[in-house]
């Protein structure tokens, strides 16, 4: 629990330090992506509003083809120089 104010992730309200829990929608201070999302589902199904920061917060959901080109261009630019120095 923080020692600290802090802004939920799933609806966006404020909550007191040391609280465990979201007093709007009952998502932990610290959840994985899951509980916001399961939070989120079910304080929207009883009628509950997002503030406009839980809106755009989204949750990591990596793209495997854009990872291995992005892996493939930092493997490329690291080593295509240091191959041109050694000539």
């Amino acid at each position: 629990m923080p020692s600290y104010a802090w802004s939920c992730l799933s609806c966006g309200r404020s909550n007191a330090p040391a609280s465990e829990r979201c007093s709007e929608c009952g998502c932990p201070a610290a959840p994985r992506s899951s509980q916001i999302e399961e939070a989120r589902r079910q304080y929207m199904q009883r009628g509950g509003t997002l503030e406009n920061d839980a809106r755009m917060a989204t949750t990591w959901d990596p793209d495997p083809m854009g990872l291995l080109i992005k892996l493939f261009l930092a493997l490329l630019l690291g080593y295509w120089p240091r191959r041109s120095d050694e000539r």
